[in-house]
């Protein structure tokens, strides 16, 4: 039996890093139990390799990644939007204390972000 090879991991662009790096909302996309897709936006960093987002199990987009890994990411300029990163495949849950990844988002350059009146 012959086993397929996982496919391979591709590093982030240097072009693109910028988009995880600074203060835009990303698109979380991730499968309901139901098979529909459900969307949220999210915060966004970067740990040097890896996308990484915020959540808890009592959200549904924890409880989704939970019971099926595969998401989606996009995130788009808001400067250029024809300027985008979508990564795609399988998430990974890692337990963090709530301080440290408030405490990482309140160092980041132009935090907290400005909001717009029609966005809120």
């Amino acid at each position: 039996m012959t086993t397929p090879a996982a496919p391979e991991t591709l590093p982030i662009p240097a072009s693109h890093l910028d988009l995880l790096t600074r203060p835009i909302c990303g698109v979380l996309t991730t499968m309901g139990g139901d098979g529909q897709a459900q969307s949220s936006l999210v915060w966004v960093d970067v740990d040097g390799v890896c996308a990484r987002i915020n959540t808890t199990l009592q959200r549904q987009k924890g409880r989704n990644v939970l019971a099926n890994p595969k998401v989606s990411l996009l995130v788009v300029d808001p400067d250029n939007t024809a300027r985008y990163i979508q990564i795609r495949g399988d998430a990974e849950l890692v337990t963090a204390r709530r301080s440290q990844t408030c405490a990482g988002h309140r160092s980041r350059p132009g935090w907290p972000p400005r909001r717009s009146r029609t966005g809120q």
